[in-house]
């Protein structure tokens, strides 16, 4: 195996899979993994109960300035992964150090609102209702547009997940060959 990239970010929508992902990168690397939320709440930053994508953008700037202190201080790991969706292709973009990004997108609607779905079933989730889960998965499509178009506009490197497998095996190959 090629050498472990020492900061790889996972960036993308919710329900996408980055946790997932992050969860078998770090096992299968053996390399340590925090989420952008962890990294919210040591910095104390509080969400906002956002709707528009601009909003959840700029909600995600705060979050940034924690993740880029982060990736930037001497962490005591030969590697880390940051998975997220504050990781956004131009906070990426803007980075003096290197990185080994990849963003995660899903476009099949079916599978987001099922995961929604099931995230529903969780008593801290809010979104409950038909009407609120159906709102939830045209948000996440439209970051997925929003990511997607960032990506080319970036060059960075994106995955279309199908939440089997292989999703795992491309995200391996683009970070580890």
């Amino acid at each position: 195996m090629s050498v472990v990239p020492k900061i790889i970010l996972l960036g993308g929508p919710q329900a996408t899979g980055k946790t997932t992902l992050a969860k078998e990168l770090s096992s299968r690397l053996d390399v340590p993994w925090i989420s952008t939320d962890q990294i919210r709440t040591i910095c104390g930053i509080i969400p906002k109960g956002t709707r528009l994508l601009s909003e959840e953008i700029e909600n995600n700037e705060e979050i940034w300035k924690g993740v880029e202190r982060f990736i930037k201080s001497p962490f005591p790991w030969e590697a880390v992964i940051i998975e997220g969706v504050a990781v956004l292709p131009h906070f990426v973009s803007s980075l003096d150090i290197e990185v080994s990004p990849v963003f995660i997108i899903d476009t099949d609607a079916k599978r987001i609102a099922e995961t929604i779905y099931q995230r529903s079933l969780l008593s801290w989730i809010n979104t409950k209702t038909e009407e609120q889960q159906s709102k939830k998965v045209a948000d996440i499509i439209e970051f997925n547009n929003f990511i997607k178009k960032e990506t080319q506009k970036y060059n960075l490197p994106i995955i279309e997940v199908s939440k089997s497998n292989q999703d795992i095996e491309k995200v391996m190959e683009l970070l580890v060959g």
